[in-house]
């Protein structure tokens, strides 16, 4: 079962995040509703996470996500019982970022709203990167002590998805751009 999300829209350090997240204790998968529908989240196993086949007690693993679509899925998001966190970016620099990298701005105020509505622990983008800030975000999130070590060891590092390898579901894609222009409508 999922236990917490962190949403936000795209280029929003949600790649750096699923990256920090993801420790012996903790797995964090990034844009999992590529592959799976949403209301298939909660049934992944990925052992050895506490609500999969074959756990143990001896590795006691959080699951969750990072997430830059299902934010737009108010509804559901602010039905499931998962610890949530908003990472909020600035638009321009987020339709800059995505420019660079030949992709398509994404609107702003439609985002603004969705992610606005969402229930849960709303940040800045820049908190991630400050100890301080990002120490409760993380304690949140996890329930476990914040690692101030592998914080600053990590946040200086430019992490990105590998584009050319990251696995699509083209059904899986059809139907949630789908749902996503319904709710938005």
């Amino acid at each position: 079962m999922v236990e917490f999300m962190v949403l936000s829209a795209p280029r929003s350090g949600s790649t750096w995040v699923a990256n920090w997240l993801t420790t012996e204790r903790v797995l964090c998968l990034h844009d999992p509703i590529l592959e799976h529908k949403p209301e298939d989240l909660d049934a992944l196993t990925w052992p050895p996470c506490r609500h999969s086949p074959g756990y143990s007690p001896a590795v006691d693993r959080l699951f969750g996500i990072a997430c830059t679509g299902l934010g737009l899925l108010t509804a559901f998001v602010n039905a499931h019982p998962a610890r949530k966190v908003i990472v909020h970016r600035d638009f321009r620099d987020i339709n800059e970022s995505l420019m660079s990298l030949g992709l398509t701005r994404v609107i702003a105020k439609r985002w603004e709203q969705a992610l606005n509505a969402i229930d849960g622990m709303h940040v800045q983008y820049a908190d991630l990167f400050q100890g301080g800030l990002a120490e409760p975000i993380y304690e949140h999130l996890t329930h476990l002590p914040f690692d101030a070590v592998r914080h600053e060891q990590l946040k200086d590092m430019h992490i990105e998805p590998m584009f050319d390898e990251v696995k699509v579901v083209p059904e899986r894609a059809r139907e949630f751009r789908k749902r996503v222009t319904e709710a938005l409508a």
